[in-house]
């Protein structure tokens, strides 16, 4: 029932907010029509086009913004934002870095151009952005949760327990936070505290299919082979990822349920033909 309520908050909220939006862009609408030469309305009917999902109308006004001052922040910064949205991360570590110039300082400058570089595999240059958010505001929480996955990502396990157990100080309540710094003890061979992580995870959050999936491969290797399963299966139910599917095949295999073990190999081998990643087959060819 608490749920449900919240919900209904939430989709309210939303309402009120997009309805907001509609208006001030309205008003927009009107000045730039009165006063065309108004600079900072362009940046701001920009950043209210983003905030309703018209991201290609934002970008015409962040550029038009820009046109008629280079050193207009917002604009840089905004397009930024927005070019993240549309997945275009090149081009927004460019908007970002203009920003930069302009406010070198800003904390969120530094964090949105390290979530684009990690959305770019760029991990050590992520990695040196979020440290410099976490130098101007160690409170930041949402940057040392995305370092922290940066470091998992980069194999460097011990660092990354570290940066996510500091995240979880700050709030035991984010669930990311837990799954990094159990993914690093996982990958160190802590299985039991690995274990605690990732139950913590799905205490507050059980539809985080990685949490089930990583907690499988924890009670794997601690031999729990029939709690493993039951684990697979809840990350399975929630995300039919062949990785999973293999990862419970090997259970299987520990179990000795060699039929049910193959027949599940094959779903995933058929899965991975049906989406095009047969070079996946190569990591699991040993199971």
């Amino acid at each position: 029932m608490f749920v449900l309520v919240k919900r209904k908050k939430q989709s309210l909220k939303k309402i009120n907010h997009i309805y907001i939006c509609q208006q001030a862009l309205k008003t927009c609408e009107f000045i730039i029509q009165s006063d065309p030469d108004k600079l900072k309305i362009f940046s701001l009917k920009g950043t209210i086009l983003s905030e309703l999902n018209k991201n290609e109308e934002a970008i015409e006004f962040f550029d038009l913004a820009n046109g008629l001052d280079p050193n207009d922040f917002d604009g840089h910064f905004y397009k930024g934002k927005t070019l993240i949205t549309m997945q275009q991360y090149e081009e927004a570590v460019k908007s970002l870095e203009r920003s930069l110039d302009i406010q070198p300082e800003n904390e969120q400058i530094y964090y949105l151009m390290g979530v684009a570089l990690l959305k770019l595999n760029k991990f050590p240059k992520a990695i040196e952005n979020f440290t410099i958010v976490t130098s101007i505001n160690p409170k930041n929480q949402e940057a040392l949760i995305l370092k922290s996955e940066c470091l998992n990502q980069l194999k460097e396990y011990q660092e990354a327990v570290k940066i996510a157990d500091a995240a979880v100080q700050l709030d035991p309540n984010e669930p990311e936070a837990h799954l990094n710094k159990g993914l690093g003890l996982l990958r160190i061979q802590a299985y039991k505290e690995s274990l605690d992580c990732f139950d913590k995870v799905i205490l507050i959050d059980n539809q985080l299919h990685e949490a089930h999936a990583f907690r499988g491969e924890a009670l794997h290797n601690l031999k729990k082979y029939p709690e493993a399963v039951q684990s697979y299966d809840n990350a399975i139910k929630l995300s039919p990822n062949p990785k999973y599917m293999f990862k419970k095949a090997e259970t299987l295999k520990a179990m000795e349920l060699n039929d049910e073990a193959d027949s599940l190999i094959k779903s995933a081998q058929d899965k991975l033909d049906q989406e095009n990643q047969s070079s996946l087959k190569q990591e699991f060819q040993s199971i």
